[in-house]
């Protein structure tokens, strides 16, 4: 007898994932631009038996406590993209160290509202057809654990000013652990990605030191409020000042999109 389990998989804060340590995928999230009309994904089979995944479409709202909540409407700010997205192709099928390249084709309809329209594109691992002999005799139970990915798809339309504060910082201390939590308040119809790092310096005037980080953190056009939990890196002593600053990504790349007030820890 042979099962299936089917995992999902949700993770944004890198340019490249494996799922289930078979399949690569680059980029893990895409932005088509005003003036763009197409995107691609790379996908790599980095197992050793041959994989069939099939493309299909998720609609997602972010929490502000961070990750998402599966929706079946369309929200106001979040309007979906595959309605006028092709894929191509929707299934592929990969040999061992086989890569191929997955085409987004935005196809915006006349009088397309200003604003940011997003999905999230599913990678779903079918099941491999194996023989009778290699699922095992007798009463065995061969699992074959099925892994699926979601990846944000945005398309945008028009351009937006989208201002981000960080409204304050908070030091939370565990017996073995450190970490500080970030609130965040934005503006806008886009989204915003960036870099989220926190600062210790011993006074107002001694150099700082980065202990604390999130990269690629996005916030969504749904959300005018967030609050995000970055673990320490480095170990935070019991006195001095704590910062924090945005430094942004993608068309904001190097830009300081917000930074904190700084807080003393005793």
């Amino acid at each position: 007898m042979k099962k299936f389990i089917s995992l999902a998989l949700f993770c944004c804060a890198f340019t490249t994932v494996s799922v289930h340590a078979n399949l690569l995928i680059s980029p893990t999230n895409v932005v088509i631009e005003d003036r763009q009309r197409s995107s691609n994904i790379t996908v790599i089979n980095n197992g050793k038996t041959t994989r069939t995944y099939r493309l299909s479409w998720q609609h997602k709202r972010a929490k502000p406590s961070g990750g998402y909540v599966n929706v079946t409407d369309t929200p106001p700010l979040q309007l979906a993209a595959d309605q006028f997205i092709k894929i191509s192709p929707r299934q592929v099928t990969l040999a061992a160290g086989e890569r191929q390249t997955i085409r987004l084709s935005a196809r915006r309809p006349k009088g397309l509202l200003d604003g940011e329209y997003r999905s999230h594109l599913l990678f779903s691992a079918l099941p491999e057809n194996k023989s009778a002999a290699e699922n095992g005799a007798g009463g065995s139970i061969s699992i074959d654990v099925l892994m699926n990915y979601s990846m944000p798809v945005i398309v945008r339309q028009g351009q937006d000013k989208v201002a981000v504060n960080i409204a304050g910082i908070e030091h939370r201390r565990a017996a073995d652990s450190s970490s500080i939590a970030v609130h965040f308040e934005r503006t806008g119809k886009h989204s915003v990605v960036g870099n989220a790092i926190i600062y210790w310096q011993a006074s107002a005037t001694a150099p700082t030191q980065e202990v604390a980080r999130i990269n690629a953190y996005r916030l969504y056009p749904e959300l005018d409020h967030a609050q995000l939990n970055i673990p320490a890196h480095s170990d935070i002593p019991n006195s001095g000042l704590l910062s924090a600053k945005y430094l942004g990504l993608g068309k904001d790349k190097g830009k300081l999109l917000s930074a904190s007030e700084a807080i003393a820890i005793h």
